[in-house]
């Protein structure tokens, strides 16, 4: 039975701090890859913080002005460090964490989940336990006491820490912090304490299983994630494309979000292996520079970039000249949609679309954003069409959606089944394509930016 996986809590206003990041700061230009702290201007001598789930390079910068504004200062450096400037000393600092722009040191390419962070004015660092304790309103020396992890450990870079005397402590811990990171909301205003501390003492118990049975060296390579039935999972961290691609314990499977391309190739199912890319019988070498796949054969060389990864989706953009968007799944669609969509998905709710409007083999990538009323009625928010309205209903597991005669004369009624999904994006199947429905606006809006660069 399907288990919906939202991100984001439905229906909750946003603070202006975050409303204000969400719109301005999405896509700000810096070199994440600089190993220099981001800096924040003029202002004398400047306070060193770094930004740790693991370090996390073009976070925005912001602090708490008197009147509760944030005042964004710039982004991390790769390390996850900034230089706040003398002047902001005894502000409070939130971190705004961009799907497919932030990049975690952790993880091959950039974050897939939107979120923020927040710290007191007297911490050097910005963590998922910086961030509870502010919550909480207590010390993080009191957190620290409360969770029964070591004090010198969880208020620092534990990262640092796995080289130091405390390293069994700090992989603890970061493991910990990486599982309540995936828990984190896109605005700090939307964080339920009470529930994160009790996922802490949660993964905690079975970070503590691990060391148990022997497997303290692999706490690096997992996530723990809360599904809806309260069920803590393990999930692989993503760290190296090859690993991640070659798992002999998946097998893959591929097609275009191109109509064109959608309507002439079937699915296609890649093998991995000894360096070697094979589809059916043809085989071609490969090798992976971080999150770009590069194939090479006899006559002709590609290279496919990895702009979205997850334990069971990827979305790959082809740099063959016309950027083609892939579907990468693990799971088992080759016979049809998994899942089933419910009014509850979509009543009261907004989703950002994305898909491939093009009738040729050249793709179009549109970004549209949908509002579900519970009326029925859908309104359709395409900045270079303007709006445009219909009507929406769900009947057997599927979305349709009509559209108004007066506003808009060549659309015709569309349907959509769920063909996967995974905690950030859902894939839909209208039978000529693919559609990826997301609540992640950011991430939406920086996987458009990918595919559209990819060109």
């Amino acid at each position: 039975m399907f288990t919906w996986r939202p991100t984001l809590t439905m229906n909750t206003k946003l603070s202006l701090c975050a409303l204000a990041l969400s719109l301005t700061l999405t896509g700000c230009g810096a070199d994440s890859g600089s190993s220099t702290p981001g800096q924040g201007g003029n202002g004398g001598t400047a306070n060193t913080i770094t930004v740790i789930d693991g370090y996390i390079g073009n976070a925005d910068i912001c602090v708490v002005m008197p009147d509760n504004s944030c005042q964004h200062l710039g982004v991390t450096n790769s390390a996850g460090q900034f230089n706040v400037p003398e002047e902001h000393t005894g502000k409070d600092i939130v971190a705004s964490i961009k799907a497919g722009a932030s990049v975690d040191a952790d993880r091959i390419g950039t974050i897939t989940k939107s979120y923020q962070m927040s710290a007191s004015a007297d911490s050097n660092v910005v963590t998922p336990f910086t961030t509870l304790a502010k919550k909480m309103e207590v010390p993080l020396e009191d957190l620290a006491s409360i969770l029964g992890l070591t004090a010198e450990v969880m208020t620092g870079d534990y990262v640092a820490e796995k080289a130091g005397t405390n390293s069994d402590e700090a992989r603890k811990i970061h493991a910990l912090a990486r599982s309540l990171a995936n828990e984190l909301p896109q605005s700090i205003e939307q964080l339920n304490a009470t529930e994160l501390k009790d996922l802490a003492t949660d993964v905690l118990a079975k970070i503590d299983e691990m060391i148990g049975q022997g497997d303290q060296d692999s706490l690096d390579d997992v996530n723990f994630v809360r599904d809806d039935n309260g069920a803590l999972n393990q999930e692989s961290v993503i760290r190296d494309l090859n690993e991640y691609l070659s798992n002999a314990d998946v097998s893959w499977s591929f097609i275009s979000f191109n109509p064109s391309y959608f309507a002439e190739e079937d699915l296609r199912f890649p093998t991995f292996e000894n360096n070697k890319i094979c589809l059916d019988y043809d085989c071609m070498n490969y090798t992976v520079d971080n999150n770009i796949l590069r194939t090479t054969d006899e006559n002709e060389s590609d290279s496919e970039t990895f702009i979205y990864t997850s334990n069971n989706i990827a979305l790959g953009v082809a740099s063959s000249g016309i950027g083609d968007l892939s579907f990468w799944t693990t799971d088992d669609v080759d016979s049809g949609p998994l899942y089933s969509f419910t009014r509850e998905h979509f009543s009261g709710n907004t989703w950002s679309m994305l898909f491939d409007d093009s009738t040729t083999k050249t793709p179009i990538p549109v970004l549209v954003t949908a509002s579900f009323s519970e009326d029925g009625r859908v309104s359709f928010i395409e900045p270079a069409e303007g709006d445009f309205y219909g009507e929406w209903f769900i009947e057997s597991g599927k979305l349709h959606i009509t559209f108004d005669d007066e506003t808009v004369d060549d659309m015709k009624p569309m349907n959509f089944s769920l063909l996967t999904n995974d905690r950030n994006l859902v894939i839909g199947y209208n039978e000529t394509s693919l559609t990826i429905f997301t609540q992640d606006g950011q991430l939406a809006s920086n996987i458009l930016a990918d595919w559209k660069t990819a060109q």
